[in-house]
């Protein structure tokens, strides 16, 4: 009887709680009219954007031709959308509202740090969303990616949570699994009440670039800009102002990882940073009131400053704590040395006659605007006497393009007062024709005991049993300084032969010494070849009076890498690197006072690649680097065409320019 009433109670209790489920809406239900309720919210302040034209490949990367996304920022007919939908520049862009008017738009400014771009459109009365604060943004809520590529008059959507906030050097506010790709790029990341969080962008943490992060595309891993911040600047960028990232000029010591101090490695010449004291040796302990104890601290610190903020920096060097002020720039303007257009004649160690003969005078330059002669002797530079021309280099390596320079010239035995404006050196044309510099050659008869070894050399560094080959001009003369030719052959043929054929001459008339590392192995050159190279040619220096202005690297081929990777490492060694049909693959470092490198790039007539050759000397010369481009009239069965070597020959002779 007791299991029957209990057996009818239950029967009972079960239809009830049936009843009372199918009055209440299930967790699914109550989910999805969440979203449809956010998403309800925010439509109404979502567009739509078409783009007709443009070029449909940007960096070996197609354009997207899509429709894309915006969101209303401002009632008077401001959007913001992500920039990446305009890499194409297209020559319109069409925006559709919520309503289904259509307008053209135009670009007004751009968000160089968050990647975003103002829109404006002639209309008004537009609905703005309502946004999130950032610190009401939580790991782990709801997270909604929205766009419009799809439908004009539908939100496409994607649901996902956040699933980190403040990445990418904090340009991020929050980080999301939902799917993001360049179909919401643009749109907005809204909250389970349909506020905006941020606008969906592509980041990278490791490139600024408008596509970088791109290739992240619905992998889980998203990112989106603060809306609130854009806010905050929307009266900047309305007048037109372009936001850009500020620019400090230190480069920090990389160690293996980001945890170590950021200690200042490098102050870039003319900086923000060089302009507020801070120098090489430094650390950065703190910026603003952000204390900075690892380089990670640094560069979050620096991810989201602005051009034109001015920052309290604090730096310590040993056991000084100070504090400098610094103003942000868009822009680090290359360093590039003054030119005032001579080559001096090389001076003989114990010469006493005063200041330096002048030996070529570069037409049109500021010297032969001013009336200086070749055998006209500089004395004073900036009230400086001068001795030798080493001096005169460094001089004038404190000045810069532009700066005006007061010399003194001894020209027909009466001192002239010249005002110079310093040029730029980084396209001057070789000398067509370039007399060998004068150094009178000692009696072979009446040598000293110790005299240094000259003519055809092959020895073996013993410290590091490494071979090498080497020609000394046969009348070499201690007293004046020599170029230093570094030949680094191709894998499994040191071409011996032929470069003395064809460098012989060359180097007895203008005073090079040609020096030929051996590879170790048949197959070519390997990175820890470096070292022996490096005392090598410390070696000769020893032994030799070498001119480091004239210290250049020559290559062909399959070494050209090699030779290109060791001058790029050891630019306090060599001055110069050229090469002979191939390009230079590697980044130059920027020019520095005392340490720009020179470039000699030289073809055959049919060599396939110039149109990529003559992109690089752009290149070069666009970084403030001095770069020849020489084209040979012989084609490529002759291996070191007689004109090539004439000109790269001239153009190590002509490295001391000043």
């Amino acid at each position: 009887m007791f299991f029957l009433i209990v057996g009818s109670l239950l029967a009972f209790s079960s239809l009830v709680d049936a009843a009372q489920n199918e009055s209440k809406p299930s967790l699914i239900k109550l989910e999805e009219q969440a979203f449809q309720e956010a998403v309800a919210t925010v439509s109404p302040s979502l567009v739509r954007i078409e783009t007709v034209g443009g070029r449909e490949v940007v960096q070996s990367q197609l354009t997207s031709t899509a429709a894309s996304t915006g969101v209303v920022v401002s009632p008077d007919g401001y959007i913001i959308t992500s920039s990446y939908h305009f890499l194409s520049k297209p020559s319109s862009i069409i925006v559709q509202l919520f309503d289904g008017r259509r307008f053209p738009a135009e670009t007004v400014s751009q968000d160089e740090i968050l990647k975003v771009t103002l829109l404006k459109i002639e209309t008004g009365g537009l609905i703005v969303p309502p946004a999130v604060d950032a610190e009401e943004i939580k790991v782990g809520q709801w997270a909604l990616a929205l766009g419009k590529t799809y439908s004009a008059e539908v939100p496409n959507l994607s649901v996902g949570v956040v699933s980190a906030l403040n990445r990418v050097w904090g340009k991020a506010v929050a980080q999301t699994d939902a799917k993001i790709s360049p179909v919401n790029y643009g749109g907005p990341l809204v909250d389970i009440q349909g506020r905006v969080m941020g606008i969906l962008v592509p980041l990278s943490p490791d490139d600024n670039t408008v596509q970088a992060g791109t290739d992240w595309y619905d992998s889980g891993i998203g990112f989106a800009v603060s809306f609130p911040t854009i806010q905050q600047h929307l009266d900047e960028m309305k007048t037109g102002k372009e936001l850009k990232r500020g620019l400090l000029g230190v480069v920090v010591e990389k160690g293996e990882t980001m945890g170590g101090p950021a200690a200042v490695e490098q102050v870039r010449f003319g900086s923000p940073a060089e302009d507020a004291g801070i120098g090489e040796g430094d650390v950065i302990v703190k910026i603003n009131d952000l204390p900075i104890e690892t380089q990670n601290d640094f560069k979050f610190a620096m991810g989201t400053r602005y051009a034109g903020e001015t920052l309290q920096v604090g730096i310590k060097n040993k056991e000084e704590t100070r504090t400098v002020e610094a103003t942000l720039v868009d822009e680090l303007l290359p360093y590039e040395s003054g030119f005032i257009g001579i080559l001096a004649e090389r001076k003989s160690l114990g010469s006493a006659e005063p200041g330096i003969a002048v030996r070529y005078v570069y037409p049109d330059s500021p010297a032969d605007q001013a009336g200086i002669k070749p055998g006209d002797r500089l004395i004073k530079f900036n009230e400086e006497t001068i001795e030798r021309s080493a001096q005169m280099e460094e001089l004038i390596g404190s000045n810069i393009v532009d700066d005006e320079v007061d010399v003194v010239v001894l020209q027909n035995g009466e001192e002239q007062s010249l005002k110079l404006k310093l040029a730029s050196k980084n396209k001057v044309s070789l000398p067509d024709e370039l007399e060998p510099a004068l150094v009178p050659a000692l009696d072979p008869n009446a040598l000293p005991e110790g005299f240094p070894k000259t003519g055809r050399l092959s020895e073996e560094l013993e410290e590091l049993k490494h071979r090498f080959w080497a020609y000394v001009p046969e009348d070499y003369n201690p007293d004046f300084p020599y170029s230093l030719l570094v030949w680094i052959h191709p894998a499994g043929q040191s071409m011996e032969a032929p470069m003395m054929k064809a460098f012989r001459a060359e180097c007895d008339k203008r005073g090079i010494i040609l020096l030929a590392p051996l590879a170790a192995e048949e197959e070519g050159w390997s990175n820890e070849e470096f070292e022996f190279i490096e005392e090598l040619i410390e070696t000769v220096r020893e032994r030799y009076f070498i001119d480091p202005w004239r210290t250049v690297v020559f290559s062909t081929g399959d070494s050209s890498r090699f030779a290109t990777q060791f001058v790029l490492r050891q630019p306090e060694q060599v001055a110069g690197l050229a090469l002979s049909n191939s390009l230079i693959l590697s980044r130059p470092p920027e020019p520095e006072p005392g340490l720009d490198l020179s470039f000699f790039l030289g073809a055959a007539s049919d060599f396939q690649q110039q149109k990529q050759l003559e992109q690089v000397v752009e290149q070069l010369q666009n970084m403030k680097h001095e770069a020849i481009l020489y084209k040979s009239e012989s084609d490529s069965t002759t291996t070191f065409p007689e004109d090539l070597i004439e000109r790269l020959c001239v153009w190590i002779d002509s490295l001391d320019r000043i």
